[in-house]
C-alpha cells in the first residue's frame, strides 16, 4: 500500500512538467488536455477516495507552483475531483474500471 503511494508521487513530477510545458503545445482549437486529472482520476479508481483526495491536493498545489497561478485554486478542484471519482471506486470492479478495451 505505502509502495503505491511512493510510486504515484514519483510520477507526478513528470506529469505536471508535461502539463505545464506540453499540454499548451499540443491544444487543439485553444482546448488543452489535462493529464493532471486522467492522473488523479485513474489512481482515485486503483486506490480510493481517500488517495484521489490526498493526491488530487498535492497535484494541484505542485501545479499551482510550478505554472505561477494563484496558490490554491487547482487544488481545490483536482482535491473536489479526486473526492467525487472516489465514489465510483469498488475494490471488486477495480480491474474492470481500469482495463483497456
Amino acid at each position: 500500500m505505502r509502495g503505491q503511494w511512493i510510486l504515484a508521487y514519483v510520477l507526478l513530477a513528470p506529469i505536471v512538467v508535461a502539463q505545464t510545458a506540453l499540454a499548451p503545445a499540443v491544444s487543439l482549437g485553444g482546448v488543452a488536455p489535462d493529464f493532471i486529472a486522467a492522473f488523479v482520476v485513474f489512481y482515485t479508481l486503483y486506490e480510493g477516495r481517500l488517495f484521489g483526495t490526498a493526491l488530487g491536493f498535492v497535484a494541484g498545489v505542485a501545479y499551482d507552483l510550478a505554472s505561477g497561478g494563484v496558490l490554491g485554486v487547482t487544488a481545490f478542484g483536482y482535491t473536489f475531483a479526486g473526492f467525487a471519482i472516489g465514489y465510483f471506486h469498488n475494490e471488486n470492479k477495480t480491474d474492470i474500471n481500469i482495463r483497456t478495451y
